[in-house]
């Protein structure tokens, strides 16, 4: 037995490299850009990304050798591999991942995963190995202690990385980390790192607060179910303080989306287990009061920000921003002339021979305003225009309601100066017809939205193949881009990860992934709305439960990616795993209270079982 135990804890490593060690990995990796992925891409030949391509390449050797090792002890006899339903969708959704990649218009970002992505169809499939790993690993509660363990280890350390970042300061950017994060060749030209993409909020080692998000939505309910259910004070106090700081990185991600799913992981945790924390009152009432300072001190010294985030998720809130701003209608191109269309008006632009001249929604001539090198305009109608000229050159810059947009003079006619350096017209794709009109809602996603559901029809097999949405996605809708935010913009994530997975993969592997997702849930919910909590393996099942709903409805709003999703696999596999032990030993103990209870029966019966019914 002790051997046993040996030779499964040598197979936990990898698990616990990949819950402990990979989401921390941040290392430069420069790389070249060509093709297709070079014309979708924002700009520059080559790229250093920090937060994605190791991450990528570490799990890519740990779940391939696992399994390879996993395989052979199975080939010694040494382990079973568990039968399960569940690797039916699994084995549908990698068959349609590679089958997508077979058909992908690049094969080189499907093979490796577009740039600062890299999940190409080896992370994709890795995924679904990851499952099966982690489902045949977990067999006892120490199991899943290592797990949760593996957890607490990168959790308080992105936590101490996204403290920083929050009031100001980055570890990351420490002087001495550049030597280890930074590539050789750059270690000498002076780069200088930077991390925070914005003031007062966390990315950590997630590439995106977004991502920080989902990640604390998966993490959080862990924490907060062992807090809730522990019996033993010292161990709860100490899971407390943990569950205060995955809230602290939830809420210091300001990300919607984290808070959406966190929101309804809480509201199925009272549905399940509401009768059993009505008894804790004396352990919650400390914990929120906890919450409450952390949303105040976030709040405070963020300028307000982390309640201006809240006021968002009403989405009468979003509605009004949408109504208060002008919705560009086309940008047309015809030749030499170009037409700005929005609600209000439309703003034309010709060039001929004798020069560039900008006319009314009635072809009329509107009068200029020179300023040296910049036009604006009398009529009232056009102030939130602005055109600016540069000597010399062959393009010039329209400000349309301090929307930018670079128009280049070519032989071909006025072209839009785009994403890689490209010169491109309109381009007129599907769209989704009840989020026209919406494209600013929720930041933008109804626009990437509204050109990206229509993409499926694509797909209703097999997909555009992994990491392709970038180039499948419509770049030169200029109208939608413009109403997002900015014209010249990469659309490289549908910030959906179902929308994700379907148009990259095609909506059977959807399928297959919802058919397990909705297996977990339901099950899930089912067992645990029974359980009364007495055991570790029911409030850690809980907590998985819950980890893993969250993400699922924060995956409404975010994207699948590496930082994050090899945790949220692992997790589901562990919790298909965990299920099976409560529902195992809870049949134990039903089976031996009606032992206990025939024994009962019979010592006050001197042995006659003859009319004895188990209840």
């Amino acid at each position: 037995m002790e051997e046993r135990k040996s030779i499964e804890t040598v197979y936990f490593i990898p698990i616990i490299l990949l819950l402990a060690i990979v989401p921390l990995i941040v290392v430069g990796k420069r790389i070249e850009i060509d093709g297709l992925e070079l014309l979708n891409w924002r700009g520059g030949s080559s790229h250093i990304d920090f937060f994605s391509y190791y991450k990528a390449l570490a799990f890519i050797i740990v779940v391939y050798s696992s399994f390879a090792l996993l395989f052979v002890q199975r080939i010694f006899g040494r382990i079973k591999f568990k039968a399960s339903w569940i690797y039916i969708p699994l084995l549908i959704y990698v068959l349609m991942v590679i089958i997508s990649t077979y058909f992908s218009e690049y094969l080189v970002v499907s093979w490796r995963g577009f740039m600062e992505q890299f999940q190409g169809v080896w992370v994709l499939a890795g995924y679904a190995i990851a499952v099966v790993l982690a489902y045949n690993m977990v067999s006892t509660e120490h199991d899943i202690s290592i797990i949760l363990l593996s957890l607490v280890f990168s959790g308080i350390i992105i936590f101490i990385i996204g403290f920083t970042q929050y009031f100001g300061y980055s570890i990351l950017e420490l002087p001495f980390m550049a030597k280890i994060i930074l590539p050789l060749s750059e270690q000498t030209t002076g780069m200088i790192l930077n991390f925070r993409n914005k003031i007062n909020t966390i990315s950590a080692t997630m590439y995106n607060q977004n991502f920080v998000g989902s990640y604390a939505a998966l993490l959080f309910p862990l924490t907060l179910t062992m807090y809730l259910f522990q019996d033993n004070r010292k161990k709860s106090f100490l899971v407390g303080i943990l569950s205060c700081m995955m809230f602290f990185i939830l809420i210091g991600s300001k990300s919607r989306a984290g808070y959406v799913g966190t929101m309804f992981m809480i509201v199925i945790m009272f549905i399940v287990s509401g009768k059993v924390l009505a008894k804790n009152v004396k352990k919650i009432i400390p914990l929120i009061a906890s919450f409450v300072v952390v949303i105040l001190l976030t709040n405070h010294f963020s300028n307000g920000s982390v309640f201006t985030e809240f006021d968002r998720l009403d989405p009468s809130v979003e509605m009004e921003v949408i109504s208060s701003r002008v919705r560009f209608e086309d940008i047309r191109f015809d030749g030499n002339n170009v037409d700005i269309v929005t609600e209000n008006e439309a703003f034309k632009i010709r060039y001929a021979d004798e020069g560039i001249s900008f006319l009314d929604d009635n072809d009329q001539k509107l009068t200029p305003i020179v300023d040296e090198m910049e036009l604006t305009f009398e009529e009232k109608k056009y102030e939130g225009y602005r055109v600016e000229f540069f000597e010399g050159k062959d393009y010039f810059k329209v400000f349309a309601y301090n929307k930018e947009m670079i128009y280049f003079i070519t032989d071909e006619g006025l072209k839009m100066y785009d994403i890689g350096g490209t010169l491109n017209v309109s381009e007129y794709p599907r769209q989704f017809k009840p989020l026209v009109g919406r494209e600013y809602l929720f930041s933008g996603r109804g626009f990437i939205w509204m050109d990206s559901i229509p993409l499926l029809q694509g797909a209703i097999v097999y997909g555009y193949g992994p990491g392709m949405y970038p180039i499948a996605f419509p770049q030169q809708d200029y109208a939608g881009k413009l109403n997002m935010g900015v014209a010249r913009i990469v659309v490289d994530k549908p910030h959906d990860m179902y929308l994700q997975i379907g148009i990259e993969n095609g909506i059977l592997a959807l399928i297959a992934l919802l058919v397990l997702f909705a297996g977990y849930f339901f099950s899930s919910l089912k067992l645990y709305w029974k359980a009364k909590f007495l055991h570790f393996r029911e409030f850690a099942g809980l907590g998985i439960f819950l980890g893993i709903t969250g993400y699922l409805v924060a995956g409404i709003f975010n994207d699948q990616i590496i930082s994050v999703a090899p945790i949220f696999y692992i997790l589901l596999g562990a919790g298909f795993s965990l299920n099976e032990i409560v529902r195992y030993e809870n049949n134990k103990i039903e089976i031996q209270k009606g032992l206990d209870e025939i024994n009962h029966y019979c010592s006050i019966n001197d042995g006659d079982i003859n009319d004895f019914e188990i209840n």
